[in-house]
């Protein structure tokens, strides 16, 4: 029965027959191919080819500026160093603050934690002027025009002067 089977079935499928027509895909004798499917075909390639160039472009490109491992690392470090430098610096100034120092005290602050330069800023701050040593800002000797002190002429004290040399 297999071999009835074997038998059978190349009869029973129908061979089907290719047209004769070639495409310009197949692979055929460069000869028979026109001009144009083959510039078309070139065009096509060298297209592709444009292509790929321009990406090699880019990632040299890219790749150009990319720094080593140790060039990397160096970088980090400093980044690293100007970060605690600053972390430094807001940390004095917020003590300073904190005890009223002036910059001139608050630069020389010592200790590597915060308790540490607490301590050393109380100790500094016995030591700071205090808003009442402070003397005012105007000294004046009470010699000011604009004070009202029963002279409605509106002189300054040199021109007062003047105008009492004037009357001898």
């Amino acid at each position: 029965m297999d071999e009835q089977d074997q038998q059978q079935t190349p009869e029973e499928t129908p061979v089907e027959e290719t047209p004769t027509e070639e495409t310009p895909d197949e692979e055929t004798p460069a000869e028979e191919i026109p001009a144009e499917v083959l510039r078309a075909n070139l065009t096509k390639a060298n297209q592709e080819a444009a292509k790929f160039r321009t990406r090699l472009r880019e990632v040299e490109k890219a790749l150009e500026g990319r720094k080593t491992d140790e060039e990397i690392q160096s970088l980090l470090d400093n980044l690293t160093h100007e970060r605690e430098t600053a972390e430094r610096s807001l940390l004095i100034e917020n003590v300073a603050l904190k005890f009223s120092l002036p910059e001139e005290l608050a630069s020389v602050l010592q200790g590597s934690t915060r308790e540490e330069l607490e301590k050393h800023a109380a100790t500094l701050a016995k030591f700071a002027p205090t808003s009442e040593q402070v003397p005012p800002g105007d000294l004046n000797g009470g010699l000011n025009p604009g004070n009202d002190s029963g002279n409605d002429d509106g002189l300054s004290p040199l021109d007062r002067v003047r105008k009492i040399k004037g009357y001898r």
